[in-house]
């Protein structure tokens, strides 16, 4: 995958100046490189540019054919890649165009993805507004998760205006998460369906051939095939399969529609296609029904001889025939040079199969499924436990207006059991899943389900919660090994492509329970309701338990079956009571569902408005104002007991009853503004009433409000938890709170909550409250932190909530089976006293296993995070080689017991294993053990197994590898266990010296006007390396890609580089090390990478310094770049040189990139050498391209403006006072780029370098300031 250079962006008025397509022809794709498959080692595909966006890529992870897609990762802004088409006047007048894409997506908002279309003059001048169709600028739009679907729409030739003659079309994401891709854009004449093919005309020529697959019976004398660019029917290139004495072909599937009529077309051409044997062989095009190439359906050719472009008849046009599809939709077709004989050729292009008409919006396939979590996982694999029950999850979405008669069709090996299917969550009028046909296909059982067609195109939520099937299956004695799933969709009689994912069969889990004495691991909901029968269910609870949830919140109005109530009470379940209506706000729906018809007949209305107010002075006739019931008060409390009541009369067992507190549910448009709570709010702040509106609140007022409305529904969940406890004694309230904010800093006074977050600390000291819940849907540190901090200030116990399973926030990007272990770990070691996974338990078999892993380490340790005093002063720990504290990804918790001291080490860096330094300097004095409790493993030094107090206060060096846990204890060595395994002190301290070289040490060294320094440049408390010269001062970052942080001259106090470090990872400094080349190396993140200190001397008259780091991109591992910066002891110049060695084991090819921000004067002009003199410019007129002659290469080859004759380029005042030179070795350099942004860019880029293992090359440039 590669991310577009920020330098490709460019505005709208630009875009058409670039870019030229030729002349419309019926029925061709305009669209030019639709696959995004041509020239993507440049900065962006041929013919496309970028504008709008950063968070813009070349991914070659996720495609519908070919080798790429686009992606738009989601930020919230609006992001849009382009491709602009000059001078293609309509076909005729009136004519009508189709469009159409494929798309994928993955949590993004609902029709955040979509296209838009711009038409332009002559001049290429937006003559103003979107192409709409049926009143709507997104033409096409959709958001949510589903795989890939086509849809197009049929744009009509009223809406296109008559001066137009080119069109600009934009794929567009403004969602605030999520991604989504787009390949295979087509634009065509109306009238004329779409070419069904893919990769039709072989303008995507990898191997294997994009589309399409190859067939030569193995044999080297039956043929080849290859691309050909020589000889062409249209576009750039053909296809050509040279023959032999045996078959040579290349076919490709496709699906087309039942019973409807399609054009087969083609282009051949041929040179000595002799046929050997008769009419069966030669070169032919041949579409078959089924995929073992039988029952030919249409048929092109049988050309022998020697023939140009043309048919059988000699006529100077395509061939062509029609046929007409069955019951069937999947289809092969295959072109054959078969039998050509030595020496022959056949050369095709342009092969076609059209719908014969075809018109309006439609989806070409209307339903589609994800099966979280293979969408999500590289490899699509899905992991299963042997010799148990598992889960197979499809999830639906689909155009409701479309689906008839839906079926889903999953093909399973032989062997393996099928326990049976039903949907998740049911529905009015029955579940989804309703009945089961088998048959057997080969080596296969094939299950075709029904389902319901009351499936729509689904919101973000509602694929979270509706519209899922689960399929239950038991491999038996497959431990260790792998079986493929084979599923598709069929709808209206049409069927969708196979899709497959593999299956990974892992040992069954242990029949031991996990004992845990307090931490509690529970789920959100177990799908009870969706196992098939009552074995099935008392299966999955066993499975469950032994994976150590003992615990599970319930959303009584599901309707449980009494076996799975009475199952957990005799496993020892806390089931814990889910309010299904927002505990802490009243529905107008609920109250009706309790409390029946008349209800609000019998409310007194005295005290103003019952519902809630917006800021716009509408009320929302579905939500209770605050303000009224709490001027109720016990008024109202019939309503709550029956409301309450009739929760809890649907709950059997449970011990525990939630709120969810959520605030968007209770103050819709922030708060209720009705003119009670306007007055409240008032008095309880001093504020006149008078000229108080809503807008003025928000305005002036907004964090008073904020805690105001917080305060209200306080006190009606606190009215709500003392009813419910009274309703059922001994019951315990949590509080499960939304959108967690940072509990420190509330605590402390020093921040004000964002305004939906929860003001725990409110609620905490209510009585009526026993714990807290709260939503924590983040891993890694940023997880350990918000629990730390949570447990740390609050009082009541904290059971955090992990997003194991949130199939609508994708979280299965963002979690990982061994993230979900470090989450309960994490929990455990901070204090909380459990953990819930929403929003079900896992259908992966891998995350159960790492979630039992989880529970037998807690249930290890607890006593020691259960009774353990937290102690940070008798032991600490350091990050090495330095202590760089939170800004890694190190955390960890110390415990002191009777049993000694456990340390819990959490290393949360997904690239880099981390040494760090234990010490204990406040020990007594006594012989101590250190032991790894879950692996038995003793620490050893010198062969001893035991430390005394000294040595331990001298510490020691211990490796926690990446993305793992360790604990240690350190306890008396009498009182220990005697592990016979160890690991030695010195081999870990061994490997330590090998990774970190001993540096040299930071120091001051100075000779007459030459110093070099280290000072805290910026102030955010870590130093920089200053070269100084006594006239200018270059100030050197290693922590940032060992770039010039800032540059200063002592002579007229200029500033030379921008200094906006804060604004951004590319906002400010020089020399700023890129790659151009290969693509997966731009904008990587390695950019800003540490460098380590080689060298800083004063010497021959100069300071320097030296620097020196390893590149761990895929493409250039094994590179390094060694960077050394020198001031000479008089003038203003600072050198940089660079030399790149291949350290690894292959040839690495790569284009260096330097980036830089130097800044003269707020106004300058640039100027560089070209043939015809020198050239003045002005960056903020627009990027700039210069190129040393006879370089060809396509990086940013749209933005050439001319070529360079020197190497070098100035930026100058405009008053030409003063200016900085840079030169740069012209033989190396391949052009210069001047990029007009915020801020301006001064960039250049060298030719690409090949080095073998052992290889070096070197350049260089030096700054000047005059």
């Amino acid at each position: 995958m590669r991310h577009f250079a920020k330098g490709c962006m460019l505005t709208l008025t630009s875009l058409v100046a670039f870019i030229f397509c030729g002349i419309c022809a019926e029925g061709a794709n305009i669209v030019k490189n639709p696959g995004f498959e041509q020239d993507i080692s440049a900065a962006v595909p041929a013919s496309w540019l970028i504008s709008g966006g950063q968070n813009i890529f070349l991914d070659n992870s996720q495609h519908h054919n070919g080798l790429y897609s686009v992606r738009i990762d989601g930020d919230g802004r609006d992001q849009y890649f382009t491709c602009g088409w000059y001078k293609i006047p309509p076909c005729k007048p009136g004519e009508s165009y189709k469009l159409s894409a494929w798309v994928k997506t993955a949590s993004a908002d609902e029709n955040s993805a979509f296209i838009n279309m711009a038409q332009c003059d002559k001049d290429g001048k937006w003559l103003g507004g979107w192409i709409k169709v049926d009143g709507n600028v997104k033409l096409l739009s959709n958001g949510g998760t589903h795989d890939w679907a086509q849809y197009e729409i049929t744009i009509p030739a009223e809406v296109i205006l008559p001066e137009a003659v080119s069109f600009n079309l934009y794929l567009r994401s403004n969602s605030k998460k999520g991604s989504v891709w787009y390949d295979d854009i087509s634009f065509t004449v109306a009238g004329q369906a779409a070419n069904l093919l893919n990769n039709p005309g072989f303008e995507r020529c990898t191997y294997p051939m994009p589309g399409w697959s190859c067939q030569d019976w193995s044999k080297s004398t039956c043929g080849v095939y290859s691309n050909d660019t020589s000889v062409k029917h249209s576009g750039k290139q053909s296809m050509k399969i040279t023959g032999g004495d045996g078959p040579a072909w290349l076919s490709q599937e496709v699906v087309l529609k039942p019973n409807t009529e399609y054009v087969l077309s083609g282009w051949f051409k041929g040179d000595k296609v002799n046929g050997i044997g008769g009419k069966g062989h030669g070169a032919f095009a041949i579409l078959y029904r089924g995929r073992n190439y039988e029952n030919p359906v249409a048929t092109l050719g049988w050309y022998k001889g020697t023939f140009d472009w043309t048919n059988k008849t000699g006529a100077a046009n395509q061939e062509f025939v029609t046929f007409r599809t069955g019951n069937e939709t999947v289809y092969y077709i295959r072109l054959a040079n078969y039998n050509g004989g030595v020496g022959s050729t056949a050369w095709f292009d342009d092969i076609s199969i059209q719908e014969k008409s075809e018109s309006g919006i439609s989806q070409i396939f209307p339903l589609h499924a994800v099966i979280p979590p293979v969408d999500w996982q590289p490899g699509r694999t899905l992991n299963m436990l042997d010799n148990t029950p598992n889960i197979i999850p499809f999830w639906y979405t689909g155009d409701r207006q479309q689906i008839s008669d839906p079926k889903l069709v999953v093909e399973l090996p032989k062997d393996i059991k099928f326990l049976g299917g039903k949907c998740l969550i049911p529905k009015k009028g029955g579940y989804s899943l309703s009945s089961c046909l088998t048959e057997v296909a080969g080596e296969f059982i094939r299950y075709t389900f029904s389902i319901t067609p009351q499936l729509g195109r689904l919101s973000w939520n509602a694929l979270g919660w509706q519209n899922a099937d689960y399929l239950y299956v038991r491999p038996v004695g497959y431990a260790g090994k792998e079986f493929n799933v084979r599923w598709r969709l069929s709808c209206g009689g049409r069927e969708s492509m196979w899709s497959s994912f593999k299956v990974n069969v892992l040992p069954e889990m242990p029949n031991e329970q996990i004992n845990t004495k307090w931490f509690r691991l529970g789920t959100f909901t177990i799908p009870a309701w969706a196992f098939p029968d009552a074995g099935l269910r008392k299966e999955f609870l066993g499975l469950y338990a032994k994976a150590g949830i003992s615990s599970q919140w319930v959303n009584g109005f599901y309707g449980y079956p009494d076996d799975v109530w009475d199952g957990e009470a005799k496993l020892g379940w806390e089931t814990t009571f889910m309010s299904g209506w927002n505990g802490e706000c009243t529905w107008k729906k609920d109250l009706e569902a309790a409390y029946g018809e008349g209800w609000e007949e019998q409310i007194s209305k005295e005290d103003g408005p019952i519902w809630v107010v917006d800021r716009n002075g509408k009320a929302d006739n579905a939500i209770f104002c605050p303000g009224y019931l709490l001027a109720k008060g016990k008024a109202f409390l019939p309503f709550y007991e029956k409301l309450v009541s009739s929760q809890f009369n649907a709950s059997k067992n449970f011990l525990v009853y939630i709120h969810d507190w959520e605030p968007p549910h209770y103050t819709p448009n922030r708060g209720c503004f009705c003119a009670r709570c306007i007055k409240n709010f008032a008095q309880k702040n001093g504020i006149p009433t008078e000229g108080l509106t809503a807008a003025k609140i928000l305005s002036e007022y907004n964090n008073r409000w904020i805690i105001f409305c917080q305060e209200q529904v306080a006190k009606i969940v606190d009215f709500n938890s003392r009813l419910a406890k009274q309703l059922k004694p001994g019951i315990k309230v949590y509080i499960c709170s939304g959108y967690l904010n940072d509990y420190k800093k509330q605590a402390d006074g020093k921040a004000m909550p964002y305004q939906w977050a929860t003001n725990l600390e409110m609620l905490d000291g209510m009585q009526s409250v026993d714990g807290h819940a709260p939503m924590i849907y983040i891993s890694g540190w940023l997880f350990f932190d918000a629990v730390d901090a949570a447990c740390s200030f609050l009082k009541k116990p904290v059971y955090p909530l992990v997003a194991v399973n949130e199939r609508f926030a994708n979280t299965f990007t963002k979690y990982s089976p061994e993230r979900s272990r470090q989450c309960i770990l994490a929990s455990a070691a901070c204090g909380a006293g459990g953990t819930y996974m929403w929003a079900y338990p896992p259908e992966d078999g891998l995350y159960l296993q790492k979630i039992r892993q989880a529970m037998c380490e807690v249930a290890e340790l607890e006593d020691f995070f259960k009774s353990g005093v937290a102690n940070t002063q008798t032991v600490s720990i350091s990050t090495l080689p330095e202590n760089k504290g939170k800004s890694g990804g190190l955390r960890y918790k110390v415990h002191q017991s009777k049993s000694g001291y456990l340390l819990s080490i959490f290393n949360y860096d997904e690239e880099k294993d981390c040494y760090i330094k234990i010490s204990c300097p406040k020990l007594e004095n006594g012989n101590y053990a250190i032991y790894n409790p879950i692996k038995k493993v003793a620490v050893e030094h010198g062969g001893r197994k035991i430390w005394n107090a000294l040595e331990l206060a001298r510490g020691l060096v211990y490796l926690v590898p990446k993305q793992e846990t360790v604990f240690l204890v350190i306890g008396k060595a009498a009182a220990s266990p005697a592990y016979k395994a160890g690991i030695s002190a010195e081999t870990i301290l061994s490997g330590y010296n090998r990774a970190y070289p001993v540096k040299p040490a930071r120091k001051t060294v100075k000779e007459g006007s030459l110093l070099s320094k280290w000072e805290d440049f910026d102030c955010d408390g870590v130093d920089e390396l200053l070269l100084s010269n006594g006239t200018e001062n270059v100030w050197i970052n290693p922590y940032h890609g060992a770039q010039i942080w800032g540059w200063r001259s002592s002579r007229d106090n200029s500033k030379l580089v921008k200094e906006t470090f804060r604004s951004g990872p590319f906002g400010g400094g020089a020399c700023f090390d890129l790659f151009w080349y290969p693509s997966k190396a731009i904008w990587s993140g390695e950019e800003r990478a540490e460098y380590s200190l080689i060298s800083q001397t004063v010497k021959d008259g100069r300071v320097q310094a030296e620097f020196e780091r390893k590149l761990r991109q895929i493409d250039l591992d094994g590179l390094v770049i060694n960077k050394t910066y020198s001031l000479p002891s008089e003038g203003s110049r600072v050198d940089v040189e660079y030399q790149f060695k291949n350290t690894g084991s292959r040839q690495i090819e790569f284009g260096f990139w330097s980036h830089n921000l130097f800044e003269v004067a707020p106004a300058s002009v640039i100027t560089i050498p070209t043939a015809t003199g020198r050239l003045s410019l002005k960056p903020t007129q627009d990027n700039y391209v210069y190129n040393v002659p006879g370089e060809d290469e396509s990086f940013l080859k749209p933005h050439r403006a001319g070529e360079l004759a020197e190497g070098w380029f100035s930026v100058n005042r405009e008053s030409g006072q003063a200016d900085i030179r840079v030169g740069i070795d012209y033989n190396k350099l391949l052009q210069l780029y001047f990029y007009n942004g915020t801020p301006n860019t001064f960039e250049w880029m060298y030719k690409k370098v090949k080095l073998n293992p052992g290889d070096k090359w070197s350049t260089g440039f030096s700054l000047t300031y005059n």
